[in-house]
């Protein structure tokens, strides 16, 4: 666990303590919820106690690693400014976490216009131009 000035939290959990919890961030959202058996890794951040992003982590057996799906607590109501610049240091967390365990890349997507100002803002680079993500879900 990482504390900024005593009110902010960044940390790993357990997705096992946190799947339900991030079932409701995705309905609030109305997103899909992945299912408990696609999600590796869990990072939280929390602000004077208070659970405001969730974000995961996929290794992917070589030195890239993959981050995705950050969601933030809709459920949540806090005075303006209280979030920001607090994506940017979350995902500059995840990236010093994913450093100490020897990945030299990290890889992620985003259409999210805060996502992606945060992402530039943590150094992240695009990566492409009018790329398309492709899935196949197999089950």
């Amino acid at each position: 666990m990482l504390k900024y000035n005593n009110m902010i939290e960044f940390n790993k959990t357990k997705k096992e303590n946190f799947y339900l919890v991030y079932k409701s961030m995705c309905e609030s959202h109305g997103f899909p919820a992945l299912h408990i058996d696609n999600i590796e890794e869990v990072f939280i951040c929390k602000k004077d106690g208070l659970l405001v992003y969730s974000c995961f982590k996929w290794n992917t057996g070589s030195a890239m690693c993959m981050i995705g799906f950050p969601v933030s607590n809709l459920d949540l109501v806090v005075p303006k400014g209280f979030k920001d610049g607090l994506l940017q240091k979350f995902f500059g967390y995840i990236s010093e976490v994913c450093k100490s365990e020897g990945y030299s890349i990290i890889w992620t997507t985003s259409a999210t216009k805060r996502v992606e100002r945060a992402l530039s803002k943590s150094d992240f680079q695009k990566g492409d131009q009018n790329v398309n993500t492709y899935i196949k879900v197999l089950s």
